[in-house]
């Protein structure tokens, strides 16, 4: 999972953009399972009934499937150091301040392992709109097991081989006001590069490889803006 400075994981909050790697340590030292003050958008939601009224072929499952593989994906990309494969399924911003962490942990000689990943369950909260884009709210309930080791030595620098962790989070994904799902919400997403208009397969990297721009999808399909580390439980 994502790092913080000291090597951490799980739990921090940030006033503005809580990033997904931020999570950990804070809330380690905080203690257990209370919910922050202020840490749920819920009062401030619509239903999602509401949101297929506005998109008919909206499907909550497909949705909470899409993030279930993307919270995996991440985990992977973290502990590989190398956000490319998911950065589509990033808004730049996330995606901006996500490596920015990577960078920091390479630079410090150590990687994150998340073992035994697991997704518990996700709720869809409801919806809010704001500056021209639909955002959607979704609690996610994991359990992980994770640990930091030295890169040069193999020494544990952080964490438990052992321990599980079970941690529920906020998610925020957007994407552009209007856009309506067509059909079922695919894996796969083809799309053409708005700068050059070659066609592009979103799902096999965020880069046009005939004119090397970023491509990204927070336009036309859900991309993650936003996590809100709620509470985290250690197992016994």
């Amino acid at each position: 999972m994502f790092i913080f400075g000291n090597i951490g994981l799980l739990f921090t909050l940030l006033p503005a953009l809580v990033i997904f790697f931020v999570i950990k340590k804070t809330m380690q030292n905080r203690g257990n399972t209370s919910r922050p003050a202020g840490a749920s958008r819920a009062t401030n939601l619509r239903p999602i009934a509401e949101y297929k009224t506005l998109d008919p072929e909206f499907d909550e499952a497909e949705l909470a499937s899409k993030i279930s593989n993307l919270y995996v994906q991440l985990q992977d990309a973290w502990q590989a150091k190398n956000l490319e494969t998911i950065r589509p399924y990033l808004t730049d911003a996330f995606y901006n301040m996500s490596d920015r962490q990577v960078q920091e942990m390479k630079a410090e000689g150590v990687t994150n392992y998340v073992d035994r990943i697991a997704v518990l369950g996700t709720d869809i909260r409801g919806f809010y709109q704001t500056s021209g884009m639909d955002h959607i709210v979704v609690e996610l309930r994991t359990r992980i097991v994770d640990y930091t080791l030295n890169d040069a030595t193999g020494e544990l620098v952080d964490g438990d081989r052992n321990m599980e962790k079970f941690m529920t989070y906020e998610w925020d994904v957007c994407r552009k006001t209007g856009v309506k799902t067509k059909g079922a919400m695919a894996t796969a997403q083809s799309i053409s590069c708005p700068h050059c208009g070659a066609a592009l397969n979103i799902n096999q990297t965020a880069k046009c490889p005939y004119c090397d721009s970023i491509v990204t999808i927070d336009n036309e399909d859900w991309a993650l803006c936003n996590i809100k580390g709620i509470s985290q439980r250690n197992g016994e």
